[in-house]
């Protein structure tokens, strides 16, 4: 618990020192109860974050090793993990690809979202992650830390044009 809090700590200083922008925090007080929502303002526009969802070589400089993507449902969604990510379940095109997440066994969805903002300069990076059963809150909680990580890594890229891969150093 304690290298969670300063990960998530030191990964938001960060974001705010390269980007400028103001972080969504973890709020360990209000942690989720059913579902994994967390956002973040990137400063591209939803057409350019989207290629940071769905290119290979773009997804490898912030969130996997040796990602593969087959962009139609049904397609290959890898992260080049051991676990994780298997194959798009939904796809809207320049918008949201949803893929199914498989790990220790459990069964979950997990959507990622490039929407617009009133800033054409700006685009809110979004992931949700639904499917958990209520038994399985300290998982949930796990996931809330992580994405959230995850979208400070793609945010760091994307200001710094500098590789945060969750495999690499913040």
């Amino acid at each position: 618990a304690v290298t969670h809090f300063w990960y998530q700590n030191l990964a938001c200083l960060k974001f705010r020192l390269e980007t400028n922008l103001s972080p969504n925090r973890a709020d360990f007080a209000r942690l989720p109860a059913k579902d994994v929502d967390v956002s973040l303002l990137v400063p591209v526009t939803p057409e350019t974050l989207w290629t940071f969802f769905t290119q290979p070589k773009k997804m490898d400089r912030w969130v996997s090793k040796s990602a593969r993507v087959d962009l139609m449902e049904g397609g290959a969604f890898s992260f080049g993990w051991d676990h994780g990510a298997e194959k798009i379940v939904r796809l809207v095109p320049g918008e949201s690809v949803m893929f199914n997440w498989r790990y220790r066994g459990v069964q979950t969805l997990v959507t990622w979202s490039a929407e617009p903002t009133t800033d054409p300069a700006l685009s809110r990076a979004r992931i949700r992650h639904v499917g958990f059963a209520p038994e399985e809150r300290s998982t949930l909680c796990s996931y809330y830390e992580g994405w959230l990580g995850i979208l400070y890594s793609l945010g760091i890229t994307i200001a710094t044009g500098q590789d945060q891969s969750w495999y690499g150093p913040l």
